[in-house]
């Protein structure tokens, strides 16, 4: 039992509502919940941020940056510890007296546990995770194999149900609450329509109940389509990396606040991360700062209150290029050898990855380079060609440059897994090479990087071999056990 007295000290003017749905695009939000959709614009006067750009790989990409303000590689060990001790927005919150809550569907898929190590203690005052473990063992028990249900009960509506009882039970209190809806549409989005009525009866509710009254409501998508037949088109390839964004404010706040809602609609016509979702989190807890700020530091983080830049590029922005949909692509021959040889670093670098799990994957070779392309940075033009001396230089305008990067799509030989990587690629205008990582052409450096390699096919139980001992690497392993016909389970 909670003490109401613990909370009443909050002295922010929201209440944070966050509901994201997994593998949900801008575009397929249009197409699967309509219904859920055309009520958020019409009755709920939300922004819909027409350049919300992913900044990685995956749910856990998403989010982490989202509520922490990081990404995974840059957070020392954090596959080998608990994530209790980081500084989750969500403490924050609960610092300023705030009653919180995280609930999400599937706990084996949980964004903080799948490949993270996930909480010793309780991370919000509300934890729907014990609920559906439980849930999950009762399955076992009774061998129920009822896909999305328990029993006659959608397990959408439980999730939905969960967080209105939570704004039922603190009317006096300020809330700070995410529900992540992740078993409609993770492995395909077909289903997630199946939301859209229970989604606009959750929305309605909640309206007629005067819940949006004092409420910031975020919702949300982690990130479009990573595998499957759509991805491999260049339509599947925005998608992912273009999720669905809205934020719907109460009219209290676009009235008080004129400006930051302002400079909010403004802003979401451009481009926008996860980064700058949680600055603006931050912001919430302390508008009046925003009014005392003249600027902010230079960040690649900017809260959505602040003016941010038209002109703002990717790299401002903390987007890799690989990520990144602000680039032309100017294609090359796929038998081109830089190609070629970009395309082997890849595959190099796919088995340094797997090589401690060497008895487990197997180790692959290049089957294929299904597709390759120079990527620019913008309109100007880069010219890659060779010099006179036989080596490569690059022409970013009229100077010349010493680094370009190739996005290449290939296929490998074991499991014939999909993989599009973006490759950086040196120039030496002396000509010299650099060890084994040069492939052979003189002048030219190949680097293939963890973080800028998506596998786009879906791969179902090839990696079921060290979908539990090592989970990181499920996408680059081929399990020899799967390749000698052993029934294995999708992880």
């Amino acid at each position: 039992m909670y003490n109401d007295s613990f909370y009443v000290t909050a002295t922010a003017d929201l209440n944070v509502l966050m509901f994201g749905i997994d593998s949900m695009s801008s575009m397929t939000f249009q197409r699967k919940l309509p219904d859920s959709l055309n009520f958020l614009k019409k009755d709920l006067k939300a922004v819909i941020f027409e350049g919300y750009n992913i900044v990685g790989d995956a749910t856990t990409q998403a989010l982490l940056p989202m509520f922490l303000g990081q990404l995974q590689h840059e957070i020392p060990d954090i596959l080998e510890r608990h994530l209790d001790g980081l500084d989750f927005v969500w403490k924050r919150y609960r610092e300023r007296g705030y009653v919180t809550l995280f609930a999400e569907d599937e706990p084996h898929l949980g964004v903080f546990n799948l490949r993270l190590q996930g909480f010793e203690e309780l991370p919000t005052d509300h934890y729907m995770r014990y609920f559906w473990q439980s849930q999950a063992q009762s399955h076992l028990k009774s061998d129920c194999s009822a896909k999305y249900c328990t029993g006659p009960t959608p397990n959408h509506h439980y999730l939905l149900q969960y967080i209105t009882d939570f704004f039922h039970k603190y009317p006096r209190i300020p809330h700070f609450a995410v529900g992540f809806s992740g078993e409609l549409s993770h492995d395909e989005v077909n289903p997630s329509q199946y939301l859209d009525p229970d989604l606009l009866t959750f929305l309605t509710h909640f309206k007629a109940e005067g819940y949006l009254n004092n409420t910031l409501l975020i919702l949300f998508g982690d990130h479009g389509s990573r595998k499957g037949i759509l991805r491999r088109t260049l339509q599947g390839k925005i998608e992912e990396r273009l999720p669905f964004m809205s934020m719907v404010f109460p009219e209290s706040f676009r009235k008080k606040h004129r400006a930051l809602y302002e400079n909010l609609k403004r802003n979401a016509k451009g481009l926008t991360t996860p980064f700058d979702i949680h600055k603006t989190l931050l912001d919430v807890l302390d508008l009046p700062k925003v009014y005392q700020a003249s600027q902010q530091k230079p960040d690649r983080g900017v809260s959505l209150f602040r003016s941010i830049p038209e002109n703002r590029t990717c790299h401002q922005a903390g987007v890799d290029t690989h990520w990144c949909t602000c680039v032309q692509e100017v294609p090359i021959p796929t038998s081109d050898p830089v190609a070629t040889a970009a395309a082997q670093a890849v595959v190099d670098t796919i088995n340094n990855l797997t090589q401690a799990n060497r008895q487990q994957c197997v180790l692959l070779q290049l089957a294929s380079i299904h597709s390759a392309s120079l990527v620019l940075p913008n309109l100007q033009v880069l010219t890659f060609h060779k010099t006179e001396g036989g080596n490569f230089s690059a022409l970013f305008g009229n100077a010349t440059v010493d680094m370009a990067e190739f996005q290449i799509t290939l296929e490998t030989d074991k499991c014939r897994g999909v993989f599009e990587a973006t490759v950086q690629v040196l120039f030496h205008q002396d000509g010299s090479e650099s060890g084994g990582e040069n492939q052979g052409h003189a002048g030219l450096t190949y680097s293939a990087f963890e973080h800028s390699i998506s596998r786009i096919d879906t791969y179902g139980s090839q990696s079921a071999c060290i979908c539990k001992s090592n989970p990181n690497i499920m996408k680059y392993c081929c399990c020899e056990r799967y390749l000698h016909g052993e029934q294995m389970t999708n992880c």
